[in-house]
């Protein structure tokens, strides 16, 4: 698909075998939002990158930070958040519950950007029974008392 600023979407799968960017956006996608301090976002942002393109550690690696003992306030509550993300993301015991979809955007001379949407599940055919039972019943009590 083209919009009319010349940006591409299609489907991106690059995510779908590694588990531990599938346990980042589970736990901590959801959170994120434009409200959101900016050493959360960052530090999602660094912890994607290092699981995904490095070897998922701050301190080795080809982006490697060493200790959060140097730079400003912010850079240092990035890499703490990233490395708290990074802690949590590579955990196994922690259970992958939420799936997402990605799409590739790009534009001609620009670098590609991948955006995520959760999927939302889809309801059970039981659930729309209980509904259109619990409507039915509810008609029925207030057409009864209409009866009266």
């Amino acid at each position: 698909m083209t919009n009319r600023e010349g940006l591409t979407g299609s489907a991106f799968a690059g995510f779908a075998d590694n588990k531990s960017v599938q346990r980042l956006f589970s736990v901590y996608y959801p959170t994120l939002s434009t409200a959101s301090p900016a050493a959360t976002a960052l530090g999602f942002q660094l912890a994607l990158w290092e699981l995904y393109k490095d070897n998922g550690s701050l301190t080795s690696g080809s982006l490697a930070f060493g200790t959060a003992g140097n730079g400003s306030e912010l850079s240092k509550a990035v890499l703490n958040t990233a490395a708290g993300m990074l802690a949590t993301a590579q955990d196994s015991a922690i259970a992958i519950d939420n799936h997402f979809s990605f799409t590739r955007y790009t534009a001609t001379g620009a670098q590609p950007v991948v955006t995520a949407m959760a999927i939302s599940p889809v309801p059970e055919p039981a659930t729309y029974a209980m509904f259109g039972a619990g409507l039915a019943l509810v008609g029925w009590a207030a057409r009864r008392r209409n009866a009266r």
